[in-house]
């Protein structure tokens, strides 16, 4: 016997979803370019980030709480 749950819903229609980014940007190829952008002064900003505090598994422990 299997004891599972199982909930179905039906939808008879729903609103188009849309991210909230298109609001203001016209197109996919234009939403892609600004995002590239962002994503490689992100990138950037993290690389500053392990050159200044680097990552050192000795002295973390995961888990940890103090």
């Amino acid at each position: 016997m299997d004891d599972r749950i199982s909930h179905r819903i039906e939808v008879e229609r729903a609103e188009e979803l849309v991210s909230p980014g298109y609001l203001h940007i016209r197109s996919e190829p234009e939403m892609r370019s600004t995002w590239r952008v962002r994503r490689a002064a992100l990138d950037a900003e993290f690389e500053v980030h392990v050159e200044r505090d680097p990552f050192q598994p000795k002295e973390k422990t995961v888990g940890a709480t103090s």
